[in-house]
């Protein structure tokens, strides 16, 4: 049994004087909804400086300012959360990975590099992919809880589909982190950022290519190639539907001639691209969903025999690494058409997530709903900086 730290100790004493000074209360007449949120904010204020501080004094004063039942129960939340963690050490840390798959490329190194990054720390990550089926994924749950985790980090299949395995992992006292999936009963949703933002850098830098290839007197041909393969997918991709708006503000016309929906490998990337190619071959700007994608599109582009001019064609996508970032340096002499990306830094930034709101946890502080990065676009003026920077 782990010990529990002095801090932990006074919030749960503060949490037995919050019951009974709300039971002493709980006759009286009046106050009413804005009693009980006042009283929920202020025991909530108490109780989570009771348990980061040791004190007790502050709880019992935010109770005694009219503290209902709901007060206690907020009290009853922040003791629990501050419990769960506080006091522990990195080797006292098993974190369950729940993966959607791990067949493809992309997915491999996201969980290598989870894991190891938790295991730079001391701490101990398994891995389960659920191979893209929501009722084997909430298995995996249900099965990493009983097998010892107090922390579970989820890449979600089907959003709506883990909610209840993990609300009950939650009240089970484990740490819930999700990975690019809002599946709204976590305790922290973390991603690379907003997605819909993202898509809006990837857009707005391939308005800044277009100003400098084409006249506003041009209509710019576009195809999206979107993924739905979660509920983050299709938001991002939300933003490549407004691309038309954007360009007008700008003095552009954008017509989209095609969009398609893959699964986000390159192959599917490629695929899209040359069944396009086969009706548009006009086509100028290519937004996709994401880096893979884009480079099976670059290169669908570039071996199309169709396409009459590659140097008035760019591929924009969210994602970039080094093989992106060197595709984007060789569209400086048209030897790629992938022009721009968006990044949130390196892979051991978007890996070192989990254990940045674990550390939270264990020290006792208030752990965030969502954790994110900062999206920036990465261009040919940009990629070589990029690769010396965040390259691995």
């Amino acid at each position: 049994m782990k010990k529990m730290g002095r801090k932990v100790l006074a919030a749960a004493l503060a949490l037995g004087m919050a019951f009974a000074l709300s039971a002493c209360g709980g006759g009286s007449a009046g106050g009413g909804a804005a009693t009980t949120a006042a009283a929920t904010q202020a025991a909530t204020e108490a109780a989570t400086q009771a348990a980061t501080q040791g004190a007790t004094q502050a709880a019992i004063e935010a109770v005694t300012q009219g503290a209902t039942q709901a007060a206690t129960e907020a009290v009853t939340q922040a003791v629990a959360q501050a419990a769960a963690g506080n006091g522990l050490e990195w080797k006292d840390i098993y974190m369950g990975f729940c993966a959607s798959t791990t067949a493809n490329d992309i997915m491999q190194i996201i969980s290598g590099a989870v894991k190891s990054d938790i295991e730079s720390h001391g701490g101990k990550c398994d891995i389960a992919s659920a191979d893209g089926d929501a009722a084997t994924q909430i298995e995996q749950v249900e099965n990493f809880v009983t097998m010892g985790c107090n922390v579970l980090l989820i890449m979600a299949v089907e959003n709506d589909a883990l909610s209840d395995a993990i609300q009950k992992a939650k009240d089970a006292g484990v740490l819930t982190l999700t990975l690019s999936t809002d599946c709204t009963t976590q305790d922290c949703y973390m991603s690379s950022g907003d997605e819909k933002a993202m898509g809006i850098v990837a857009v707005d830098t391939a308005l800044e290519w277009v100003k400098a290839t084409f006249d506003t007197s041009e209509t710019i041909y576009g195809a999206i190639i979107a993924c739905q393969d979660s509920t983050e997918a299709a938001y991002r991709c939300t933003a490549y539907d407004d691309a038309k708006d954007i360009f007008a503000a700008a003095g552009y016309t954008l017509e989209i001639l095609d969009k398609q929906t893959v699964t986000w490998t390159y192959e599917a990337g490629q695929e899209a691209a040359e069944n396009i190619i086969l009706k548009y071959p006009e086509i100028n700007l290519w937004l996709c969903y994401n880096g893979v994608i884009a480079q099976g599109t670059s290169e669908a582009v570039m071996t199309a025999a169709a396409v009459p001019d590659v140097s008035k064609v760019g591929a924009f996508c969210v994602d970039c690494n080094t093989d992106i970032a060197e595709l984007i340096i060789a569209s400086k002499n048209n030897e790629s058409v992938l022009r721009g990306a968006v990044s949130t830094g390196a892979l051991s930034d978007f890996a070192g997530m989990p254990a940045a709101v674990i550390d939270l946890w264990r020290s006792g502080e208030t752990v965030p709903p969502a954790y994110s990065l900062t999206p920036f676009p990465v261009t040919v003026d940009t990629a070589e900086s990029f690769i010396v920077e965040y390259g691995e």
